[in-house]
């Protein structure tokens, strides 16, 4: 579990490191293309590995394996389509003060590393601890889990919030 927690750091780095240097607009256009990403993989993996598992014919003991991939694709496939789509319509970029646009620029950046991150967590959080197949047994393992809660906390907000809109009824861990 502490591995996991080390890589969900990576991954925050790796966020902030690769919006670093964009402006303004590009790290704004790709955190709303990250949100809505995150939303459709996770409403709509849960199906797609359900399915792809019983196509497959697997036992009910990998649905966590299947579930988790299906997130992740539909996130992947969704975040490309995303931005292709807004890199085409969205050709020239609004212009802003050149300390907002890097200042700005920074603070979008850490909130596209953090959802990316929060996104990770959530599909670690979902995928094999509510599926049974990772126990957290003694107390520092429930310490693990809750700060993996924790990480996953950005994304889950929006997610509780767009499911209350919506009325989607889909289990999501707390």
């Amino acid at each position: 579990m502490v591995y996991l927690l080390v890589a969900l750091g990576f991954i925050f780095f790796a966020g902030v490191a690769m919006t670093i240097n964009e402006s303004l607009w590009n790290n704004t256009i790709t955190l709303i293309c990250l949100i809505i990403s995150g939303l459709v993989g996770a409403i709509g993996g849960v199906p797609l590995g359900v399915m792809v598992m019983d196509q497959a014919g697997k036992a009910g003991e990998f649905a966590w394996y299947f579930i988790f991939a299906g997130m992740w694709i539909v996130f992947v496939v969704t975040m490309l389509i995303l931005r292709l789509l807004t890199d085409r319509i969205s050709r020239i970029q609004v212009r802003f003060l050149p300390i907002v646009d890097k200042m700005g620029g920074w603070l979008t950046g850490v909130f596209v590393a953090t959802m990316l991150e929060a996104f990770a967590a959530y599909t670690l959080l979902v995928a094999p601890i509510q599926a049974g197949a990772w126990q957290a047994t003694d107390l520092k393992d429930v310490a693990h889990v809750l700060k993996m809660n924790r990480a996953a906390g950005p994304f889950t907000s929006v997610l509780h919030t767009v499911r209350k809109a919506d009325g989607i009824d889909y289990p999501i861990y707390e």
